[in-house]
């Protein structure tokens, strides 16, 4: 614009600069001539006003360009639109996934859940599943002690899996059970090294525990003959206890022989004994009976006859080396025998007489009967081979704790 101004001034200085001489030069000619010189100037002078007012028209008309601002490449972009509050919600829940945080999940955890140590467990003990959903463990939950523990357990719908973290606590509030596991325990007086755990069976859910006396002592109390009951407790790692009453009797077994037992041995014929039979010869028409050196219970028993001879078949053959002992009973004077050891070792046998050489014997609790002379009847006794009557058994019962009694011997 100020280029146009210029030019404008410098044409207005050069009509001037022409219409001043031209017009002195007029007035030194005629006046015809001048006029014809004046009106040639007049008509330069109004072209000149003239192109200078449509330069200055054209000039100020002209639009300004200017450089283009950062606004004009912003309108070329998407105006956005900001919708209200409400709307912004709806846009929201139209856009979300089709799993939010709203959603039902497909198992919760329970509260407060409590385990028993050692105890089977599943996962629907842990979480509550929605219909339609199956749970697993990603990992066994450890039960295997007491405390505060956590466990994963997975649920699924067959499209969501999700994982769900319980804590949970491993208690044990079980008490073990315990009991006796025989009914006649005899023991010698003085013996030593008879513990708690000796006499009963426990069972514990935590297989944690411990047996003892409950009157203190480390071992049972063998200092006085006679029978006496003591407290035997299992108590397990939770501090739950349970208890039992042993009873048990104490023996002299070091007294003299000849108060315990009133006649010899059943003597044992080798030669014809095998490992299911065995053949002897004691007092006639006396109960015979042994027991294997493992257990306190008869493996076989029969009557002698007339002439005293017997054939014991035992309930199963004995193996190689292994050992029973017999004795007999006289069931009309209640009188028994010492205790032979028999034991089988293939083609050579070995008989030993207990009492004497091995074992101290033991006195009779109580007499069978009492004692008379022999019954004129006794021929029509059960012999040998033949099957014990009612006396018989009660018989038998006492020859068992007897020789139950040189099994507990031999076994402390």
């Amino acid at each position: 614009m100020k280029k146009g101004l210029k030019f404008s001034y410098g044409v207005l200085a050069l009509s001037v600069g022409l219409v001043l001489p031209t017009t002195v030069w007029a007035n030194s000619l005629d006046d015809s001539k001048a006029e014809e010189v004046l009106k040639a100037a007049t008509e330069v002078k109004n072209e000149v006003v003239e192109s200078q007012a449509t330069e200055a028209e054209a000039t100020v008309s002209e639009p300004v360009v200017e450089a283009p601002k950062e606004e004009a490449k912003v309108e070329e972009k998407t105006e956005e639109v900001v919708p209200p509050a409400e709307e912004k919600e709806v846009l929201k829940a139209e856009q979300a996934p089709t799993v939010t945080a709203n959603a039902t999940p497909l198992a919760t955890a329970k509260p407060n859940v409590k385990v028993e140590i050692n105890a089977a467990t599943t996962p629907g003990y842990f979480v509550t599943a929605e219909n339609g959903t199956s749970v697993t463990f990603k990992s066994k939950p450890d039960v295997s002690s007491i405390g505060n523990k956590s466990v994963v357990v997975v649920a699924t719908d067959g499209v969501t899996t999700e994982e769900i973290t319980v804590s949970y606590v491993v208690a044990d509030t079980q008490k073990p059970t315990i009991e006796v596991w025989d009914t006649e325990n005899i023991v010698g007086l003085n013996e030593p090294d008879w513990y708690a755990e000796d006499f009963v069976l426990v069972d514990d859910n935590s297989d944690d525990y411990e047996v003892f006396f409950a009157d203190g002592r480390e071992t049972l109390d063998t200092s006085k003959v006679g029978t006496f009951n003591t407290v035997i407790v299992a108590r397990d790692a939770a501090g739950n206890e349970a208890s039992v009453t042993l009873t048990y009797e104490v023996v002299d077994f070091d007294s003299e022989f000849d108060d315990y037992y009133d006649y010899e041995a059943p003597s044992i014929d080798k030669a014809k004994s095998n490992a299911s039979v065995v053949y002897g010869k004691t007092r006639p028409n006396t109960l015979v009976a042994a027991i294997s050196e493992t257990s306190d219970m008869p493996v076989g028993y029969v009557f002698a006859d007339d002439n005293g001879k017997f054939e014991l078949l035992l309930k199963n053959a004995l193996k190689n080396g292994e050992t029973v002992y017999i004795m007999s009973m006289d069931l009309f004077t209640g009188e028994s025998s010492d205790i032979v050891e028999y034991t089988y070792s293939g083609e050579k046998m070995m008989v030993n007489q207990v009492s004497k050489n091995n074992q101290t014997p033991v006195k009779t609790a109580t007499k069978v009967a009492s004692t008379t002379k022999k019954d004129p009847e006794v021929s029509a006794l059960p012999k040998t081979g033949d099957s014990p009557g009612a006396e018989g058994l009660v018989a038998i019962g006492a020859l068992a704790t007897l020789l139950a009694t040189v099994y507990l011997r031999k076994r402390s």
